[in-house]
């Protein structure tokens, strides 16, 4: 259901406070696709990294787009 939300919401799921939402998007993308190598970034993206960089690299992606980058 999230690659068919309106652009202004994704853009708003991407704001680096809230963007804790596309990480278990990706994470969920990951799993149903039975992709270990998605499942492991997915977490270590959450974990190693700043979620700011993230989820402006989100906002960009969205907007040029419409959804965001994933290995998948």
């Amino acid at each position: 259901f999230m690659d068919e939300l309106p652009l202004i919401l994704k853009i708003i799921f991407a704001i680096p406070a809230i963007d804790i939402v596309w990480n278990v998007y990706r994470f969920i993308k990951s799993y149903e696709k039975k992709n270990t190598l998605g499942m492991v970034l997915s977490v270590a993206i959450v974990l190693l990294f700043s979620w700011n960089v993230i989820a402006i690299f989100d906002i960009i992606m969205i907007a040029l787009q419409g959804k965001i980058w994933w290995i998948d």
